[in-house]
């Protein structure tokens, strides 16, 4: 559970950062979408990440809860996607691009998380 805990707060401290960066920046609706971007990728992500410390730890189907995660999140870009595009959303791009950006930036922190869970040395410091 630690691991989670700590992944998450990675994952929190990341938009944070993203947050502080990017909202001078953007109106109003920009803004609604980079949160809404931020929270569909972190509850994800979330779930993913221990789906795959399960499947890790379990020394079972690794790479076949690597691989439908990562058809997870294509799948949530393609349904933010095809959902900007029916319902006209104002900041479209800002949406699909931010949780797009979102995942693949915690895609990698996944990595380093799941190497530190496992108790690789090499990731580890």
């Amino acid at each position: 559970m630690k691991a989670l805990l700590r992944y998450f707060a990675a994952l929190v401290g990341v938009v944070a950062l993203t947050a502080a960066v990017a909202m001078p920046f953007l109106d109003g609706p920009d803004r609604t979408a980079l949160a809404g971007a931020a929270m569909l990728s972190v509850s994800l992500q979330v779930v993913l990440f221990e789906a795959l410390r399960r499947a890790r730890q379990e020394d079972r189907g690794f790479l076949l809860w690597w691989g439908g995660g990562m058809l997870g999140r294509m799948a949530l870009v393609a349904l933010v996607g095809i959902g900007v595009r029916v319902l006209g959303a104002p900041a479209a791009e800002t949406l699909v691009l931010s949780t797009a950006g979102f995942l693949f930036v915690f895609l990698l922190l996944e990595a380093a998380f799941l190497a530190r869970d496992r108790g690789d040395p090499e990731y580890a410091r």
